[in-house]
């Protein structure tokens, strides 16, 4: 209930500090982003639950969890990063120019998505170790950063400053999280690292074309071309690690 209520409070916050308008956007970039990535990491968390259980008792519980969080990272880090830079003309281009708004809410939801994207499948380890009582905690502890988030937020900076709080606050929770999780399952401090930092600097590199396009004020059509460009160019460095 917790959990339902808190990825809620944006909808129901963002109508009354804010506008319909406002809350629309939000709607609209999250079930964009977030319909898709929660089917493939529910589909993945499903496979990793019942092999995790098998392999604490076994002893490879370590290196199952640190593969499939490898995976996830390598997945995910493209897409969300280039939508960090070309949100806005994407949302222009696919939904029209009235929805470029929710394109800029896309930008400041990105870092959670992904956190959230890699830590999914992870989040079932609360269930392997029986530590639903901390996982209990975290939820709460979650709703009620993100709703000060929201107000704090909204009152800095209207609906962007919200989103943006919101964002914020979720991908460090979540980062946290995950990384606790990765420790409990026997991942080290320096692989756990790596899960990320590999598949986020090749991310950062193939996309410092779109950004310079993106920085030159270039058309909608020219920034989404050189996001497509750099997209193959990370699928071929990607291939070898998913």
């Amino acid at each position: 209930v917790i959990d339902a209520v808190s990825g809620q409070l944006p909808t129901f916050l963002l109508l009354s500090l804010a506008s319909a308008d406002a809350a629309g956007f939000f709607g609209i970039a999250y079930g964009t982003l977030a319909v898709p990535m929660q089917l493939v990491g529910g589909s993945v968390a499903q496979v990793f639950f019942v092999r995790a259980a098998e392999a604490r008792r076994s002893g490879g519980l370590g290196p199952l969890t640190r593969g499939v969080a490898a995976r996830q990272a390598w997945l995910g880090a493209f897409p969300m990063a280039a939508l960090a830079v070309v949100g806005p003309a994407a949302f222009a281009v696919v939904f029209g120019e009235p929805w470029r708004e929710a394109g800029v809410y896309a930008q400041w939801l990105a870092a959670w998505l992904f956190v959230s994207f890699v830590g999914s499948p992870v989040s079932t380890l609360f269930d392997v170790h029986e530590r639903q009582d901390t996982e209990l905690a975290v939820n709460a502890g979650l709703a009620v950063a993100r709703a000060a988030a929201l107000v704090g937020g909204a009152h800095a900076g209207g609906a962007v400053g919200a989103v943006a709080a919101f964002g914020v606050v979720s991908a460090v929770v979540w980062a946290g999280q995950t990384v606790w999780l990765l420790r409990l399952a026997g991942v080290e401090v320096r692989a756990v690292g790596r899960l990320f930092a590999g598949p986020v600097a090749a991310a950062a590199a193939v996309l410092v074309l779109p950004l310079a396009v993106h920085l030159a004020h270039a058309g909608d059509l020219w920034q989404l071309g050189a996001a497509a460009a750099a997209g193959v160019c990370y699928a071929a460095l990607a291939a070898r690690h998913v």
